[in-house]
């Protein structure tokens, strides 16, 4: 979850924030594959140096060079990959709260022909006054876990910066379309979105922009137990669609919903289902004439 889990990487540096904006620094030297992360609010990177892809659930796929930008919207799973070979990968990575966005719709107009912003990432093309920003930030602001107005004023220049070169209106559209999803946020439609994705109810908590404790008892309400006890749920349930209706191995199903040992999941599985996964995939195979699939499976 980003931004908030950022600062458990070594990599990421928080270069200036104030109250749910930030802005961060990214300097990666070594590969990195394969990093999986949900944006809890909309976010803009910057490639200063280097390249690096990113990848969605939905075929999505950008790869974003030096000067290019990618602006990604609230509630976005994605993977990022970075190889070295071509050199590090240094970037800006920009996080905009509802008070900025609220100030940027405000003073701004729809320009262009574009209507609604589309749901999705949006890629923009390299421009010398952004590339003089950059730089400008670059050399000026040093990373400080103190909070900073200066995010606040950083964070609308850049914005306003964007929408002037923007003839097309794709940015402002994007924004607007991002900000007003925040207003529909609401407990049910993120569990049926995101119920199957490997986090932590914090994590939803954040999504739904909720205090942990607000989102607990909301949930309660709305579901009757605990959200960690309806996740085991979900994700139990469709682990045993995946038994009765695939020939992913058990190993595999349990790590798609969150088990990073099989054991564990197996022992669960009994307990709600009343057999183990392998015991009810050779009853299922058993009611359809078919043959134990030849790919070993994990023991019972």
């Amino acid at each position: 979850m980003i931004p908030e889990q950022l600062g458990g990487f070594a990599d990421a540096h928080l270069l200036m924030a104030d109250q749910d904006s930030s802005i961060f620094y990214k300097d990666l030297e070594r590969d990195l594959r394969g990093v999986e992360f949900y944006t809890s609010r909309p976010c803009l990177t910057y490639i200063l140096e280097g390249r690096e892809t990113f990848t969605s659930f939905d075929s999505f796929d950008v790869e974003l060079g030096a000067a290019e930008l990618l602006l990604m919207p609230r509630e976005m799973f994605l993977v990022s990959d970075f190889v070295s070979a071509e050199g590090p990968l240094r970037s800006f990575l920009f996080f905009f709260g509802d008070t900025v966005l609220d100030e940027f719709l405000l003073n701004t107009e729809p320009s262009g022909t574009t209507g609604l912003g589309a749901d999705r990432p949006l890629k923009i093309a390299p421009s010398v006054p952004v590339r003089q920003y950059m730089n400008a930030l670059r050399l000026v602001y040093r990373p400080s876990p103190r909070p900073n107005p200066a995010a606040r004023i950083k964070l609308l220049e850049l914005l306003y910066l964007l929408h002037e070169q923007d003839r097309s209106g794709a940015l402002r559209a994007t924004i607007a379309t991002a900000h007003l999803h925040t207003r529909k946020r609401n407990i049910a439609q993120i569990m049926a979105r995101h119920a199957l994705r490997n986090l932590k109810v914090e994590d939803y908590a954040a999504l739904s922009g909720r205090s942990l404790s607000t989102f607990t008892r909301e949930f309660r309400g709305i579901y009757g137990m605990s959200p960690k006890r309806w996740l085991i749920e979900a994700r139990l349930a469709h682990a045993k669609e995946l038994v009765t209706g695939s020939d992913l191995r058990i190993s595999e199903i349990a790590f798609t919903i969150g088990y990073e040992n099989a054991s564990h999941f197996i022992k669960a599985f009994k307990l709600r289902f009343g057999e183990t996964p392998k015991r009810m995939r050779q009853a299922r195979n058993a009611a359809c004439g078919l043959h134990a699939p030849l790919l070993p499976q994990a023991a019972d």
